[in-house]
């Protein structure tokens, strides 16, 4: 195009470092994204989207969160892909205050969060152990009528499994039941793990048997967990 004395504007551009996004040749993204601004051309949302989205694809959270702050310094609105990606990329980042920002800057952009942007963020509270903020943010879905999938609800048990919290967990696994979502192999697991340390062999029998009749097939620690308690129980006694 330069050869033939064309230059390229805008549109061209966004199409070869989407091109080059897609191929993951970000480098050369990178590099014509440096061009249209020497050409005294300004980047859009959409490019910056296209760019943001390549890094993100990538797992560059790095270059994700570095686009970001080049578009806030240019003044430019997110859109809710934009928010969404960003959200992702702060807590792969374990950057939980900078995923928050965002999350509260998309009321402030007339943007709605969906149940992805709830999940990636309960997500990344329960690997921190902050299941008091998780559970906050998860009751307020309820609020901002955003239904919790089933991903989220296992998320959530995962993470009071982790603290041994058994009573909250087997809660959620009953709203999961009456709302007639399926708990994974991994919730019932986690939950009769904690159930078999607390030496309610009982109890963890019941979500067996549950897991059975799901067709859920337990592993074998499992089984061998369950087994122990119940010797240890009928020692007790």
């Amino acid at each position: 195009m330069k050869k033939a004395a064309v230059s390229p504007n805008s549109i061209t551009y966004n199409t070869l470092i989407g091109g080059f996004c897609d191929a993951g040749y970000l480098d050369k993204a990178s590099n014509l994204l440096d061009q249209l601004k020497s050409n005294g051309l300004s980047p859009s949302l959409v490019t910056y989207n296209i760019l943001i989205e390549g890094y993100s694809k990538a797992g560059n959270w790095k270059g994700v969160a570095d686009l970001a702050r080049e578009m806030e310094g240019r003044g430019i609105s997110p859109s809710k892909v934009t928010c969404t990606v960003l959200i992702d990329a702060y807590v792969r980042l374990q950057d939980m205050e900078k995923a928050f920002q965002i999350f509260s800057s998309m009321e402030r952009f007339g943007l709605v969060p969906d149940v992805y942007v709830y999940g990636v963020l309960i997500h990344g509270l329960c690997m921190k152990g902050n299941m008091k903020e998780s559970s906050k943010l998860f009751r307020s879905m309820g609020e901002m009528h955003v239904e919790p999938s089933d991903v989220i609800y296992n998320t959530m048990i995962h993470g009071y499994c982790k603290e041994d919290n058994s009573y909250r967990a087997l809660r959620l696994l009953g709203e999961m039941e009456a709302k007639g979502l399926v708990p994974n192999v991994a919730s019932y697991s986690s939950i009769i793990g904690v159930l078999c340390k607390d030496g309610k062999s009982q109890e963890s029998e019941v979500l067996l048997d549950k897991m059975i009749e799901l067709q859920l097939k337990p592993s074998a620690s499992i089984l061998n967990m369950i087994s122990k308690a119940k010797k240890f129980t009928e020692l007790k006694i």
